[in-house]
């Protein structure tokens, strides 16, 4: 099985636009299924939910709560098969 780290912009992207047919949300989902194993490590999500909570920008743009965003990191955690540090 291949394997497969995913950036702070892909995962900041699957969160923002949640839909099949978006590169980085069918990117997350085929982790999910199996296609590859993901790996990520603390820092990514760490920037991950800093972007999603801080940037002006983005919070302008899109409304969300922060709890979603704390259960959306989580949940990417979860995803990792016991290796978080890169």
């Amino acid at each position: 099985m291949p394997n497969t780290v995913i950036d702070t912009t892909v995962s900041v992207s699957a969160f923002l636009r949640p839909s099949v047919g978006g590169a980085s949300f069918d990117l997350l989902q085929l982790a999910h299924e199996g296609a590859f194993e993901l790996f990520l490590s603390d820092d990514i999500l760490e920037e991950a939910a800093r972007v999603l909570l801080d940037s002006v920008r983005i919070r302008r743009r899109y409304v969300y709560p922060d709890d979603a965003v704390i259960e959306y990191c989580r949940g990417l955690r979860t995803q990792v098969p016991g290796k978080t540090g890169l």
